[in-house]
């Protein structure tokens, strides 16, 4: 009710101010301004009077802090964005098939392998490869930590990963480009140039194994 209290007084506040500014005749833009302030205090009061003020901080002398805004569930970010990694192998390979596309498998380390690290931030992180990326290609992250903890179904997971396509990992990164079906079409790992030169690199390779419907 302390909210409510305040917007009243701030809404009669605002009445008086706009009657005293009627009779010693303000300039029209004063008066607007005056008139602004009024019509917002009383929008505010209806909102407050429609809701019986809960959860509704105050709003005059205190500013909202970050944890008084109602947090989303998470079940709302179900969707895939776009340029996000996915981490599981049958999610992106149903993705990859519904949608006609490669995927882009990254063999990191992401706790322990240098070289991942700059190719995560001079390539992957980059609108350059994101936007190349987006028309033809499911994004896979594939993780081996040495100290951090991954959840045991998803450490599985990699593990069956690495050992299927072992006779392609020579070292970290590693990154393999899968046809829907699972099949290696091409494979890259970090080069030195920025997205432009990786990505040239990667289509040469995918132009060479005539993958031309990922142009």
């Amino acid at each position: 009710m302390t909210t409510l209290r305040y917007l009243a007084t701030g809404f009669v506040h605002s009445v008086r101010l706009q009657n005293s500014a009627t009779a010693n005749q303000v300039s029209p833009r004063s008066k607007g301004s005056l008139y602004f302030i009024g019509s917002t205090s009383c929008m505010a009061l209806a909102i407050a009077l429609s809701v019986g003020c809960r959860d509704m901080p105050p709003l005059i002398g205190k500013s909202m802090r970050s944890s008084e805004f109602p947090s989303t569930p998470a079940s709302e970010f179900s969707n895939v964005t776009p340029g996000a990694w996915l981490t599981n192998f049958d999610q992106a390979t149903e993705q990859a098939r519904s949608e006609n596309k490669m995927i882009i498998v990254d063999f990191t380390g992401s706790d322990w392998c240098s070289w991942c690290t700059k190719l995560r931030e001079e390539v992957f992180d980059q609108q350059a490869f994101l936007n190349w990326a987006a028309g033809k290609a499911v994004l896979l992250e594939l993780d081996y930590p040495r100290n951090a903890q991954q959840p045991a179904e998803l450490a599985a997971q990699n593990e069956r990963l690495a050992a299927k396509y072992r006779d392609h990992i020579q070292g970290y990164p590693t990154v393999l480009f899968l046809d829907p079906s699972g099949n290696v079409v091409a494979k890259m790992g970090y080069q030195r140039g920025g997205p432009s030169a990786w990505i040239a690199s990667a289509q040469l390779q995918l132009d060479a194994n005539a993958q031309t419907a990922f142009r």
